[in-house]
């Protein structure tokens, strides 16, 4: 059973341990009705205060991970502390391993031209008994999108992985999960342009350290200058601004 959520800028984040998000999968991938894991990340709560429908998307979620040190920090500085952050580009890669165990099938959706393909011929080659039933690149126009959920759907994967990037992975989960013959949406951002090594990750030094955003910033600077260097320190404004809410709140509630 899930814990209660944790409060982060109205953003409701699960308090849960990567093997508890484990299991969760294991146990949602048999599920009759569809179910959704997002994730979130300073940006994703940047984008939610701009914009209110992006907070009803990440709250629509079955579960909501923390994907970034920032959420862990605000969680601690908020007093209601999460266990541990959990990176979908590690988590991926370890649960693969009981996905391939439990026979458990998944279609691998998003990245430009051919990068779902090669991540799912890496995916392969490092686990041959991991059951990958399709692979799309994630830009299409308005008027193929019926056309590639029926391709999805006649793949009958278990799980369909959805790496399209924030907001627009959460944005369509929210509007086409019904229209799914799969029993879990699972939204994971770039973590195909990694798993396909389209870009390169962050040396383990840099991880450990919680400095990968450092390298993603070097790699790509006119991409995401803006998202990590003016981001961030909106991110933590909005934290203290919440936190003072918060007690305000308290005080004239007495």
């Amino acid at each position: 059973m899930l814990k209660p959520k944790v409060d982060i800028c109205k953003i409701q984040v699960d308090n849960l341990t990567a093997e508890e998000l484990k299991q969760s999968i294991l146990t949602y991938a048999a599920s009759e009705v569809v179910k959704t894991i997002m994730y979130v990340n300073a940006n994703s709560v940047n984008l939610a205060h701009s914009e209110k429908k992006y907070r009803d998307f990440f709250n629509s979620a079955n579960i909501l991970h923390p994907d970034g040190w920032g959420i862990i920090w605000a969680s601690r500085f908020l007093k209601t502390p999460l266990p541990e952050v959990i990176v979908v580009t590690d988590f991926f890669m370890d649960c693969c391993q009981e996905l391939a165990k439990k026979k458990i099938s998944i279609y691998l959706w998003g990245g430009e031209e051919g990068v779902a393909e090669k991540a799912r011929n890496e995916l392969i080659k490092q686990n041959p008994a991991l059951n990958v039933v399709g692979a799309s690149c994630g830009y299409f126009k308005k008027e193929e999108e019926d056309g590639l959920i029926e391709a999805i759907n006649r793949s009958q994967p278990d799980i369909l992985i959805i790496g399209m990037g924030t907001p627009r992975q959460e944005e369509w989960i929210y509007r086409n999960k019904y229209r799914l013959d799969v029993s879990l949406c699972w939204a994971v951002g770039g973590l195909l342009d990694f798993i396909s090594g389209r870009r390169k990750r962050a040396p383990r030094w840099m991880r450990k350290l919680n400095l990968e955003w450092l390298c993603r910033l070097y790699q790509e600077p006119s991409r995401l200058w803006k998202r990590y260097l003016l981001g961030n320190l909106l991110f933590v404004v909005r934290v203290i601004k919440f936190k003072l809410s918060l007690k305000f709140t308290r005080r004239n509630s007495k």
